[in-house]
């Protein structure tokens, strides 16, 4: 009986600590898209994507180009020379994935570049937030966040913050 009880006082106790918590929700990916630091960044990165987009339609049109050219001479060259083509055009093929990975990696890379300053700066601002509001918990908003009180998303703040600094 004594432990049931002690047990009750635990979860009661525990229950009440938490409903003392400040706790607050903030959303990076917003501040990024809405600061000015995150669009400028973002403007740059569509910039150097559409170049490199320009370069990727380019290589695929040549490909293209070369497939239509071995379907229709593929009736007129000898087996040797159509699998020889295609083996060809199989390599030209391979490369262009290849091109188009490494230029994935290269955007993937310049984003992280470009949006390290801005995260760095978020941080620094949520902790000024954390520590001047005496929160004792922040959470990042994602996906395994169902539900939350609007009131608890200090986005706006950290914004201003981040803004003005």
């Amino acid at each position: 009986m004594t432990s049931k009880l002690f047990i009750l006082i635990l979860v009661f106790s525990h229950q009440a600590a938490l409903a003392q918590s400040k706790i607050a929700i903030v959303d990076i990916q917003k501040i990024i898209d809405e600061s000015s630091q995150g669009k400028k960044a973002k403007a740059i990165l569509e910039e150097e994507f559409k170049i490199k987009k320009k370069e990727i339609e380019k290589k695929e049109t040549a490909l293209k180009k070369l497939t239509d050219e071995l379907q229709k001479k593929q009736s007129v060259l000898s087996e040797e020379a159509a699998r020889q083509k295609q083996q060809e055009l199989q390599g030209e093929i391979l490369k262009f994935r290849e091109a188009v990975e490494k230029d994935q990696i290269a955007i993937q890379k310049r984003q992280s570049e470009l949006a390290a300053p801005l995260l760095e700066k978020i941080s620094k601002m949520v902790d000024k937030i954390f520590d001047k509001e005496g929160f004792d918990l922040v959470l990042e908003k994602r996906p395994g966040i169902i539900r939350y009180d609007a009131k608890l998303d200090i986005s706006k703040l950290v914004l201003a913050e981040v803004e003005k600094n």
